[in-house]
């Protein structure tokens, strides 16, 4: 039996979401389609550039890609470095608060109804 060969994945399609945060941050609530084609490759560029350092920490340290790479790789752009540990220490404390959330949420709900 042959295994399928795997297509690559294809890239996601930002146009739609790039829109909505390009009239967020000040342009029209329609841009013109090359301005979005124009930020869209950017982005992907960035992305790209970014997701490139962090495979090679990753191949340094013999381990797949993970927050640690990404942090490294932004270690010195110091706004985007204190963004991104934030953003994990957040998604940290939600998944805690998730966890313990359900039963507090019960409880709260019965005190209110006093």
């Amino acid at each position: 039996m042959r295994k399928k060969a795997r297509k690559p994945p294809k890239p996601p399609d930002l146009g739609k979401d790039l829109v909505n945060m390009m009239y967020g941050f000040g342009d029209s609530s329609r841009p013109d389609a090359e301005s979005v084609e124009l930020v869209e490759r950017l982005v992907t560029q960035h992305v790209d550039a970014l997701l490139g350092e962090a495979q090679a920490v990753a191949r340094i340290r013999q381990c797949p890609v993970d927050a640690p790479c990404l942090l490294y790789a932004v270690r010195h752009e110091r706004a985007k470095f204190d963004r991104a540990r934030r953003l994990l220490e957040m998604k940290d404390v939600i998944r805690e608060a998730k966890k313990k959330g359900a039963p507090d949420e019960e409880a709260d709900a019965e005190g209110d109804v006093d």
